[in-house]
């Protein structure tokens, strides 16, 4: 919140006007936090029936706020009066700093930032919100790369703290101090990362939801799965959450990240598992009215009893510690990974971003801080056994062997 990470010598920026390009879910949720701190804010999308779309997305969400008592009504018509809607490229003229905030395609998003490049000023900022594509080759859509960085916003903008600060390989210190000083001006905690695919939350948190479909190709029950996440402290089970974000959508991203990778790309269980839901039996997620789970319009959603049919299940289950630490360390390790690649330049905001934005229980203070308090060699101990059942993933890093052969710790040493 002190911004401890913002280079040095490089004088504050304050914002008196921004855009946010595309007016859904998280372009209102971006659009709004921007306004109350007192920014004009024009909102972009394909038509103005869409971009007032996004206004009405922000006036019943602070509805909410203001029915409950946690948003002051002047404040709100305040902020409401500072945003525009439009569809025309041209209202951008004069924004300080852009949020791109469209559907995660490429194309799609080179497209809206080589429109606004057209109108905007020399010293404009460009953000992405985009939760894996590389900054860097985004950041190609535009003459001034060093402009670029990424702004990875988490759901519900408006109550949650986190943003993710992804630096492209081109992107300017002064881009970053500036985008810090948006960050702290809409009362957000930035966490700076290094540019990669899927960057740090992204990242780890795909392999949550990646061990759950492994597990329901491996035939364990969908209730196991679930009960076992939230016993270990996820907020929601991941079968659950994927079933909101919509299996359609992941898949789409999957297609996507398969097409970028081209032959480095490496087919897992999750892909399967997701396609065969798609594709072969139309189970696209809770919007869809079927997914992971059953949606009747009278009653409580409930898991599909179907999965036993298609998926053979184990005999006899595992047991629910193993299921509860296959959910804890897999994240954990792979936080190690981004650290050991340089993705993540210091474990304390590796266990800030991962408590505050994706749902890793706090008790535990994050990946880093689980692996020392189970004790690096246990934790290795447990990864190399789950890598025997389950495969290569598991395999701990040069790293933590190292740490585990010598009795040391992330914090203490």
């Amino acid at each position: 919140e002190k911004l401890a990470n913002r280079p040095k010598g490089i004088e504050t920026r304050s914002f008196s006007k921004i855009a946010v390009l595309g007016g859904g879910l998280m372009g209102a949720g971006i659009a709004q936090v921007s306004a109350l701190a007192g920014m004009d804010v024009v909102v972009l999308d394909i038509s103005q029936e869409a971009a007032e779309a996004g206004i009405t997305r922000i006036r019943t969400n602070f509805d909410k706020g203001i029915s409950r008592g946690k948003v002051d009504p002047d404040k709100a018509d305040s902020a409401l009066a500072r945003i525009t809607a439009t569809a025309d490229y041209k209202d951008l003229h004069g924004a300080q700093l852009i949020v791109e905030a469209v559907a995660e395609n490429r194309d799609i998003k080179n497209s809206v930032f080589a429109k606004a490049y057209e109108v905007l000023s020399e010293d404009a900022i460009y953000c992405s919100n985009t939760s894996r594509l590389p900054i860097t080759s985004l950041a190609q859509s535009i003459d001034r790369p060093d402009r670029f960085i990424g702004t990875h916003f988490f759901s519900p903008v408006d109550r949650m703290a986190l943003v993710e600060v992804i630096k492209g390989a081109d992107t300017s210190e002064e881009t970053l101090a500036h985008t810090l000083d948006y960050a702290k001006a809409i009362r957000k905690v930035p966490v700076v990362v290094n540019d990669s695919r899927g960057f740090f939350t992204t990242r780890i948190f795909s392999t949550y939801l990646n061990e759950a479909n492994a597990m329901i190709e491996d035939g364990i029950a969908p209730a196991l799965i679930e009960n076992g996440a939230r016993e270990a402290g996820f907020p929601v089970g991941p079968l659950a959450l994927m079933d909101e974000v919509a299996l359609s959508l992941s898949y789409s991203a999957d297609k996507q990240n398969r097409e970028d990778l081209g032959d480095a790309w490496v087919e897992n269980a999750s892909w399967r598992v997701r396609k065969h839901f798609v594709e072969q039996l139309d189970r696209c997620g809770r919007r869809f009215g079927a997914g992971y789970y059953e949606y009747p319009e009278d009653s409580e959603k409930f898991l599909w009893p179907g999965v036993a049919e298609v998926y053979v299940p184990m005999d006899p289950q595992p047991p629910l510690e193993d299921v509860k630490n296959r959910f804890l360390y897999i994240q954990a390790l792979e936080a190690v990974r981004a650290y050991e690649d340089g993705v993540l330049e210091n474990i304390h905001e590796g266990d800030l971003a991962a408590t505050l934005s994706i749902g890793y229980p706090t008790y535990t203070g994050g990946p880093f801080s689980l692996i020392d308090t189970v004790g690096a060699d246990k934790f290795v101990n447990t990864c190399e056994r789950f890598a025997e059942h389950f495969g290569e993933r598991w395999k701990p890093t040069p790293g933590l062997i190292e740490q585990a052969r010598n009795n040391l710790g992330f914090y203490l040493e």
